[in-house]
């Protein structure tokens, strides 16, 4: 394949998939197939060849009757496509949830009990500064005995 015809190609697939996500909305499909595409190109018929595509196609003689215009007619004008799959294997992807029903409660379950275990840890170390600051001030105006 030439490099335009695979600009070409390249540039059509993009155009596509482009119009395809502006207009379609379209949510997560529920079943697609993807094909691996790959592609090569070689001359039909080839210079061995060409004579016996012309007598299948009715001309007698080719190499006297034509020869080289003919020749060039028929490789300019005829082309043969064979496609077949590169490998049979089948690759499936599956959504799903991260977190069933009790999943979801019981990560909320232990999320909560993290942050509030913080939050008591934080009263107790609120009431100890209090009660810290109180004995301080106490010792300070009443002055060791």
């Amino acid at each position: 394949m030439l490099d335009e015809d695979y600009v070409c190609l390249q540039r059509v697939y993009d155009e596509h998939d482009s119009k395809l996500e502006d207009e379609c909305g379209c949510h997560v499909s529920c079943d697609e197939r993807t094909y691996e595409v790959t592609a090569s190109v070689s001359q039909w018929p080839s210079e061995n060849f060409w004579v016996d595509v012309a007598i299948d196609l009715g001309y007698d003689d080719p190499v006297q009757n034509g020869g080289d215009e003919l020749q060039e007619m028929i490789q300019i004008n005829y082309h043969k496509a064979e496609i077949f799959f590169k490998t049979l294997n089948i690759q499936t992807i599956v959504q799903t949830a991260k977190y069933n029903d009790e999943g979801y409660f019981a990560a909320l379950g232990g999320a909560l009990s993290f942050y509030i275990g913080f939050a008591l840890i934080m009263v107790f170390e609120i009431v100890e500064f209090f009660y810290d600051l109180f004995i301080a001030c106490w010792l300070a105006m009443n002055g060791p005995k």
